[in-house]
């Protein structure tokens, strides 16, 4: 140490840096061989079209029915409130049950596609074009939907149990509108998620909704007092649960 004008000066070397302990401690001879594996990007963004389309439907019901979202949610939660919207003719405002059924069948089409894009339990194929292979699932929805709408109605006609049809009928459309509802931003967002667990919530939703479909059809289908249990337990198995497996069995071959 030193002193110069009443100041002190160290002079003495400073220490030598500490360095931390090196990661790779040994040399290799051979070439570092690297193998990246890329992330697989699917782009999807034409569901956001085949989505739009519903979005729009769902907005003109809207301004064509002030209280359409409020007759869904208080029909959902009271049967006998649902009854009542169907007696008066409110429960759907005028000309929106053909644009309520399109619009589920473009949700339907788009939720099934993410499943197999996603879950894999079919392939798609690549010989035929997205757009054929769209077009095809939603060409048996739309049977599937048509063909038990017309096969309800000749029941109705040869059992004479037309009231007790149109009520069963809307409420199936009742249902199928809220599953739309509920699904369009599930499935929005699933595009673009890496995690499954929205497509899981929006296909729970969906055997919800119609699992409580088919509860609340079994109520009205009960009320008709000529034919037995057993006879409305198969008219509803044929109905409701048979074409299901049919539809899923058409489309994974």
């Amino acid at each position: 140490m030193s002193k110069s004008n009443g100041e002190i000066f160290d002079l003495a070397p400073p220490l030598p840096k500490q360095f931390p302990e090196k990661f790779f401690t040994s040399k290799s001879d051979k070439p570092v061989q690297f193998n990246p594996q890329p992330i697989v990007v699917h782009h999807y963004e034409w569901q956001l079209l085949t989505l739009a389309f519903p979005i729009l439907i769902i907005a003109y019901v809207r301004l064509s029915g002030k209280y359409f979202f409020r007759h869904l949610q208080t029909g959902l939660y009271s049967r006998p409130i649902f009854r009542q919207l169907f007696r008066d003719g409110i429960l759907f405002p005028i000309g929106s049950k053909f644009p309520l059924i399109v619009a589920n069948l473009l949700v339907l089409a788009t939720l099934f596609f993410q499943i197999i894009s996603r879950f894999a339990p079919i392939t798609i194929s690549t010989e035929k074009s997205l757009t054929f292979q769209i077009a095809e699932i939603l060409f048996i929805f739309s049977i599937y939907s048509i063909s038990q709408i017309v096969f309800v109605r000749i029941l109705g006609f040869i059992f004479k149990t037309s009231g007790f049809v149109k009520e069963y009928l809307a409420n199936t459309l009742f249902f199928n509108s809220i599953t739309t509802v509920c699904l369009i931003p599930l499935l929005i967002f699933s595009i673009y998620s890496r995690t499954d667990i929205i497509l899981w919530f929006a296909i729970f939703i969906g055997v919800f909704l119609f699992l409580f479909r088919i509860f609340r059809g079994s109520l009205i289908t009960f009320e008709v007092s000529n034919y037995s249990l057993y006879q409305k337990y198969l008219y509803l198995c044929a109905l409701e649960i048979l074409p299901v497996f049919i539809v899923f069995n058409i489309l994974i071959r």
